[in-house]
């Protein structure tokens, strides 16, 4: 009788384990929900530092899921205690700048993530940052 009980215990233990992996695999394979270090490397490696601006803008239309949400062909993108910020305040980084929503996931909440891309006046790419917000918050 205690050996049909272990492999039940064992079974259910296993199963459990199982599902647990298969959720954590599913969780990880979406990129949105990596570290925004890991997304920002992932970025500047398919566009990396000294691109131009019009290649950036061609390899982001390309993406079926991303939405440029502007192009500043007069101004940088705002950091502001090591975040990208909308408003006017903090440190202007670039001279010339695109926002990219690359989109959203559940945590549980919705965390809306979005790219910022600063480029010297030349047009060349010199950094880019990652924003998450969650809704609500």
């Amino acid at each position: 009788m205690k050996t049909k009980s272990r492999k039940k215990l064992k079974y259910s233990l296993l199963f459990v384990l199982s599902l647990f992996l298969i959720i954590m695999v599913i969780l990880m394979l979406n990129p949105l929900r990596h570290s925004k270090e890991g997304i920002r490397a992932r970025l500047l490696k398919q566009t990396p530092v000294g691109t131009d601006m019009d290649d950036v803008i061609q390899y982001l239309e390309n993406q079926e899921d991303w939405e440029i949400r502007y192009v500043n062909h007069t101004s940088g993108y705002n950091y502001f205690h090591g975040e990208p910020y909308e408003a006017n305040v903090g440190t202007e980084i670039g001279e010339k700048s695109i926002r990219v929503y690359l989109g959203e996931y559940r945590n549980p909440l919705a965390v809306d993530v979005s790219a910022f891309y600063a480029f010297n006046a030349d047009g060349k790419l010199i950094d880019a940052a990652i924003m998450k917000t969650i809704d609500g918050i």
